[in-house]
Formats: structure tokens, sequence, C-alpha cells
């Protein structure tokens, strides 16, 4: 999913994801030996997953909280098994669901990484989005290799009723895949270009659709025998596993009637060995019990750090940390003692930090560019200007607050929490 997309490439995904989807189905009616009525009905419960696929794709972009898009997810997979009845529906709008996140949470990464290295061109853009999935959202040639699976496997099945429906399934993605690579690359082209020596770009492209419309018509005819004859050489394999023979006859063994002196010995050690103290078993399970709380902290620990980089990442909203650099613009070195204050994550700093930023979005007259100082931005948002001199007392005490959070050594208090937000609840009046 690289940068913004137009409305046609976003609709060519949206086929190709349901064409996959749809292949899906097809296999699972195999299995299942699903015909007539029934298998119609079946495939067409497939067609219904264009509701949470478009709509996931259209909420990952608007929504920016973690929590709400995972409520938001649990409840249309709860209402499409309601609607539709199928539990296959249900799990594959919860891998929808999953994708779209997961795609969302490394995008955010890359554009963390990217904010890191301001000196490197947007860290190679091109390079750096190759790290994000796109199953769903770049339809690819490569992509094809899952319909041949289904078709081999229905092979297997000796289904040959659905084989005809899997490998037009298959057409339609290499048709599909063709047309979003040509539309993608000449929407690059026309957009990289279309200041350069007055290039006509409206020409371009309606030459561009014509080109990409005899393409298409040859690639139909070219197709058009496998439709018109309807049959295909691995039809006719079969797969009898009934006349597989087992092979070489089992060879028989007797059974060993000699003594097993080592097993009486570690039975006569066992016997006379020594009862373990008490104490002892009492100390071995209290170590056992420590090390598992231990672990059990670690994990806890972990899994809360992990969530809360995933909550960033979602929502894009980093933190507005500040790297110190040594003398000489260089970093400190490793084995020097980091003297930067650990921030907590329902630190006092971080609260502070939060409302300062909220305030100044929801009050700020204009676009925040994201290189102004707190001053500027405070002065965008109408601070100083808002009434008598007391207020002004007070929003300098809240500025010099959110210095001491955003760029002080010394933690703030839960006092200094109460003030910031005692002054800003006396500035909404």
């Amino acid at each position: 999913m690289r940068g913004n997309k137009s409305f046609g490439l976003r609709l060519l995904s949206w086929i190709h994801s349901m064409l996959i989807f749809e292949g899906v189905f097809v296999l699972s009616a195999g299995i299942l030996h699903m015909k007539g009525e029934r298998l119609v009905l079946f495939l067409a419960q497939g067609l219904v997953l264009a509701v949470p696929l478009v709509l996931t794709d259209v909420l990952v972009k608007r929504c920016k909280s973690l929590v709400l898009f995972c409520l938001l997810g649990a409840v249309l997979v709860w209402v499409m098994g309601l609607v539709s009845g199928n539990g296959l529906v249900r799990w594959i709008t919860v891998f929808i669901c999953l994708f779209r996140c997961y795609v969302r949470l490394k995008q955010g990464e890359i554009r963390k990484r990217m904010r890191e290295l301001p000196g490197e061109p947007g860290v190679s853009e091109a390079a750096a989005w190759l790290d994000v999935p796109d199953l769903l959202d770049e339809p690819k040639l490569l992509h094809g290799l899952l319909f041949v699976f289904i078709y081999l496997g229905l092979i297997s099945l000796n289904r040959i009723d659905l084989m005809e429906v899997s490998f037009a399934l298959l057409d339609a993605e290499l048709c599909i895949s063709l047309c979003y690579r040509y539309l993608r690359k000449l929407s690059e082209f026309t957009e990289k270009n279309r200041y350069v020596a007055n290039l006509p770009v409206k020409a371009m492209r309606r030459t561009g659709m014509g080109i990409m419309g005899t393409g298409m018509i040859l690639l139909f005819v070219c197709m058009l025998p496998a439709v018109i004859y309807q049959e295909e050489p691995l039809t006719k394999v079969r797969f009898d596993l009934s006349q597989m023979e087992e092979g070489g006859g089992g060879e028989t063994y007797e059974d060993n009637i000699e003594p097993d002196y080592m097993m009486e010995e570690l039975m006569r050690i066992k016997a006379s060995a020594k009862e373990t103290p008490a104490w002892m078993e009492a100390a071995s399970k209290l170590v056992c019990v420590l090390m598992l709380v231990w672990v059990s902290y670690l994990a806890v620990k972990i899994v809360f750090s992990m969530v809360q980089r995933a909550a960033a990442a979602f929502s894009d909203e980093w933190e507005d940390e500040v790297v110190f650099l040594g003398k000489g613009g260089e970093e400190a070195g490793s084995g020097q003692k980091r003297t930067l204050k650990k921030e907590r994550f329902f630190s006092a700093d971080r609260k502070i930090r939060k409302l300062y930023k909220r305030t100044v979005r929801r009050k700020a007259a204009g676009n925040i560019l994201g290189s102004e100082t707190p001053l500027e931005l405070e002065d965008k948002a109408g601070f100083y200007g808002a009434g008598g001199s007391q207020k002004s007392i007070d929003l300098l005490a809240a500025h010099k607050l959110y210095e001491k959070a955003r760029y002080g050594k010394e933690e703030c208090t839960k006092e200094d929490v109460k003030q910031y937000v005692h002054i800003f609840s006396n500035f909404d009046r």
C-alpha cells in the first residue's frame, strides 16, 4: 500500500481481494463435496465479503486509535457472522481485520524510521514500502500462484466441475494484475513528468487507456480457445491410492529373552536411595513459584510494551522526544551513562504533554507544520489573547509546566498535573 491511490486503483485492489476469497470458497466447496443449489448458494455467500473488505480499507485510513479499530473490527466480525450464518465468512473477516491492522502498524514503523533519519531522502521510500505486505492492496502476477494451488487441489479432489471456475478466477486475476500494474506505472509516470516540457497529462492518460483496452482484447482472444473447448490435459490425471502396495514385507523380530542387568541395577539403586527431606522439597517448590511469578511479570511487561508501541504506530502520533547529542554533534558513547529520564506510560510528564498537544490541536488556527516552537504553537492557539492578566499568568505557568515535562530532567508530580488541568479547564470557559 504505497501512498495515496486513485479510486480506480483501489477498485482493482478490491476486485483482486474478492477473487482470492472466492477461490478459497471454491476450494472449500470441493473439500466439502458440495453440488447443485447448495454449491451455488455457498459460492454466492463469498460475495458478501466485499462489505468488510471495503469498510476496513476505509476505516483503517480514517481511524487513529488502535483500540477503536479493534472494537469496530470485532463488531464487524459479529455482524458478518450473524448476517451470513457462515463460519468461513466470519473467519475471513477476522483475517481481513488483522491484515489491515498489521499493515497499518508496519506503515507507522516505517514513518517513524523516516522521521528519525530526515537526512536520507525519505529513507528511499520505494525500498522502505517493500516491508509492508501487499496481498490485499497491490495485485501482482505472483499472486496467481494462489489460484494455481487451488486448481491443483481441485484436481486431487477430482472436482472437474469446479476446475473451470478456478481457471476463470485465475484468468480474471491475471487480467486485474496486468491492468493494475499498467495503470500504476502510468500514474507514476504522469505525476513525475507532468511539469516537464508541458507534458499533456490528459492526452497521455487517454492514450494509455486505449493501449490497455487493445491489450485486454488481445488477451481475451488468446484465452478464447480454452473457453470454447473446455478441455484441460490435467483433468485426465488420477490419484488412485488403493493400487499402491506396501513395500518390502515387515521383518520379524524375536523377543530378547536375556535378562537386562542394567535395568536391574537401576532399580536396586532406586530402592536403596534416601528420601528427599521435606524442607528441600518445600524450598524447591518455593523457588519454582518465584521463578513462575518472575517469568509471568516479564511476559506481562513485554506484552504491555508491545501493545504500547502498536498503539503508537497505529495512530501515527509518536511522542515528541528529542535525541540529545554530545559535544561536536556526535552521539554519546555507549560507555557513558545516560542522563535522560526514563518516562513511564502513565507518568505525569506524559499526561501533561498529551493534554498540551490535545489543547493546541483543538484551539490552533490553521495547519500545524511540525516545526513550530511551543510559543509559536501557543500563539496560533490564541493562549495569550484569551482575556485578562490572570489568564495570561496561568497560561504562562502552564507553558513552564510543559517545558518541565518536555525538556526538564526532573519529573513532574501529580500536583503539577492537577494544576495543569485546572488552568485549561478555566481557559475553555
